[in-house]
């Protein structure tokens, strides 16, 4: 994406410092120009600059707000690589694994110019925080997912001698990054196109925003993939041979790879491969991180307008309730991964990504975890998102908690069989419900099995 003029921008020093304000380039860590499978009507846009949501306006309480607050006051000192400058120790201090490396060759950034086949930008990430790098740029990319304003977005200039400074954008991003894409706030998403070999646009070619419910086939146009996913077939590791599309592409040659193609020059990023579990959950987890905002700001929006209208305080109209109830519902859906596919074939990455993000807790008393990957049948061993655990959800207003905890009592507690949630067995609602209550249980108790409402005594 070109540059374009920023309406406002913030520096993000904690005090204010006219003149120091670099100009922000920035838009993107992921992107995309299509409806994702789980998008429908209810993702209209909400208007997150007025109040109560003051997009930009309010401090964010995100990883790399923390990192860039401990940049300003000292605290914390970057060291910067001779191959790869700042890019080592902000992963180290954002707590990213390296292992999390996806490549992209697709021209889907504002670094356009110089990204192809040859040169792709990587992405990295955690539960929460991304990071964009390419060798040859100076401008390091960040996104993070804050329990208040959803995604927000940083860039810092690795300049050689300058002292590190992170800089929030609170208007350019939001350009690609709140839209019916993104589910009308601002949020992260992946997109699946077609290049030629220079790493353009195929014009006429279907465009996708994927998600955990793409089916295989619509998956990685314009990215790396190394890994093995048996019969399975997708868009990754290749280029369309024309500018004009005319014809299905050959994916043959782009499947099973172990290795990225030669063209790339590998040596230039600290791994040499872009994993395919981590894009498999790389694409889990942003739409939820959207969906978790849409519940949020919706909640947040009713209210203040019930408020405005006069209603009392402590009770809600029957609009909020729909607007809530309806939220919360898809969130629930996601979380609960009703609309995720499952595999033909295992996929295995080559990273050892999937060995890290497995052993990441919390566990319960049995060593289980939401993290933990199945990878033979599906992506998770456990059908519940581990977002769960994040800042952004435990920040959901208790209303949208409420529904969702009612919805995960009716499923798992109470066994009912509740439609378009058939994926969940037996053993999958019981193992689900033993992690949730050992590995949050002040969720659990207080909004999904609340303590029962005990009679006072009668007089005498």
């Amino acid at each position: 994406m070109m540059p374009v003029h920023l309406r406002s921008r913030q520096d993000f020093s904690l005090g204010s410092r006219p003149g120091l304000r670099p100009r922000l380039r920035a838009c993107l860590i992921l992107v995309g120009v299509a409806t994702a499978s789980c998008i429908g009507p209810a993702s209209a846009q909400i208007d997150y600059e007025a109040a109560p949501i003051h997009y930009g306006r309010r401090p964010a309480d995100d990883r790399i707000a923390t990192v860039a607050r401990r940049l300003e006051k000292g605290t914390l000192q970057l060291e910067s690589a001779a191959r790869h400058g700042l890019l080592p120790a902000l992963l180290r201090a954002l707590e990213i694994p390296v292992a999390s490396q996806c490549l992209v060759f697709s021209k889907t950034s504002f670094q356009s110019h110089r990204i192809d086949p040859a040169h792709p930008r990587a992405v990295y990430f955690n539960d929460d925080t991304y990071v964009g790098w390419l060798p040859d740029s100076r401008l390091i990319e960040f996104a993070a997912a804050d329990a208040d304003q959803g995604a927000v977005f940083y860039t810092l200039d690795d300049r050689p001698g300058a002292a590190p400074r992170i800089v929030r954008d609170v208007d350019q991003c939001l350009i690609c990054h709140a839209s019916q894409r993104t589910q009308g706030v601002p949020g992260f998403l992946v997109r699946s196109v077609l290049t030629n070999p220079a790493g353009r646009f195929v014009s006429g070619a279907p465009t996708r925003v994927t998600d955990d419910a793409s089916p295989f086939a619509e998956r990685w146009g314009g990215w790396y993939v190394t890994g093995s996913h048996g019969s399975m077939r997708h868009l990754g590791n290749s280029t369309y041979p024309g500018q004009f599309f005319d014809a299905p592409l050959d994916v043959r040659a782009g499947a099973n790879r172990a290795t990225l193609p030669e063209v790339v020059a590998a040596d230039r990023y600290p791994i040499a491969s872009s994993d395919i579990v981590a894009l498999l959950v790389l694409e889990h987890q942003t739409q939820m991180h959207n969906l978790i905002t849409r519940a949020g700001f919706e909640a947040r929006a009713a209210t203040h307008l019930d408020a405005a209208v006069g209603v009392p305080a402590g009770r809600s109209s029957e609009g909020t309730r729909h607007r809530i109830a309806q939220s919360a519902e898809r969130l629930l859906r996601a979380l609960l991964m009703a609309d995720a596919i499952g595999f033909d074939s295992p996929v295995r990455g080559t990273s050892g990504f999937a060995a890290g993000f497995s052993a990441r807790g919390p566990h319960d008393a049995l060593g289980r975890s939401l993290h933990e990957l199945d990878l033979d049948r599906r992506l998770f061993a456990h059908s519940c998102s581990p977002l769960i655990h994040g800042a952004a959800f435990a920040g959901l207003p208790e209303a949208v908690k409420r529904q969702v905890g009612g919805g995960l009592h009716r499923l798992l507690c109470a066994g009912e069989n509740v439609a378009g949630f058939e994926h969940l067995g037996r053993d999958d609602r019981e193992t689900i419900a033993s992690i949730l209550a050992a590995t949050e249980p002040d969720f659990w108790w207080t909004f999904v099995v609340p303590p029962p409402v005990v009679a006072p005594p009668s007089p005498g």
